[in-house]
């Protein structure tokens, strides 16, 4: 797991790196953030900035805004498929994780799962263009 998250974690930064040196002026908007793999680390605290050389403070910093979906509560409703292999509880508690890793971030929102996917999608629209303004 480690390896895999290794690999991820540099994947999702040099992509972003890449993106904002060609895109210098626009917003990006990334589906992944570096800090989310330390919720599937095996080990918790610092030994996941230590193995990557980055710091919790280094890797806020990276991010003007984060928006965190919560997965579906109803286990009906989740679907596993592709690479989502998690089971819905599995899923419930990597969500629980990937929350913690995030907190204390200043400009963190969080969408709770709505019986209709549309509500939460408006929720996210909403927050978009509030932050996104104030972004540029």
């Amino acid at each position: 797991m480690k390896c895999v998250q290794t690999a991820i974690y540099w994947t999702v930064k040099q992509l972003e790196d890449i993106t904002h040196y060609l895109n210098d002026s626009k917003v990006l908007l990334c589906d992944r953030g570096t800090l989310d793999g330390a919720a599937y680390w095996p080990e918790t605290g610092k030994i996941f900035f230590d193995s990557l050389g980055t710091t919790r403070e280094m890797e806020f910093a990276r991010y003007d805004a984060v928006i965190h979906l919560k997965p579906p509560f109803k286990p009906g409703i989740y679907k596993s498929s592709g690479t989502r292999i998690e089971s819905h509880s599995q899923a419930i508690e990597l969500d629980a994780k990937t929350e913690k890793v995030w907190d204390g971030h200043t400009r963190r929102f969080i969408v709770a799962d709505e019986p209709d996917f549309l509500v939460k999608v408006n929720k996210v629209m909403k927050i978009l263009e509030e932050e996104i303004p104030k972004l540029q």
